[in-house]
């Protein structure tokens, strides 16, 4: 993981950093990744780190408005 976090992830010849959670644990979050990359292109590359548990969770933005609620962020 820690690799994984100091390396970052190139898909398609774009650069996305990788950051570990606040408290220790093997969970990373994948953040800056445009919604084209196909979440299995991503754990493919992940993969080349260690073990892979689990799919990808997107993260909401946030948004309080009912007609924006749907918006993700750039966050896995």
């Amino acid at each position: 993981v820690a690799d994984l976090i100091e390396r970052g992830v190139i898909i398609t010849d774009l650069f996305i950093s990788v950051s570990p959670l606040p408290i220790p644990s093997v969970r990373v979050t994948v953040s800056g990744v445009p919604p084209f990359i196909l979440n299995a292109l991503l754990e493919n590359e992940l993969r080349r780190f260690g073990k892979f548990a689990r799919g990808f969770r997107t993260v909401s933005l946030g948004c309080k408005d009912p007609k924006l609620r749907h918006v993700q962020s750039l966050r896995r």
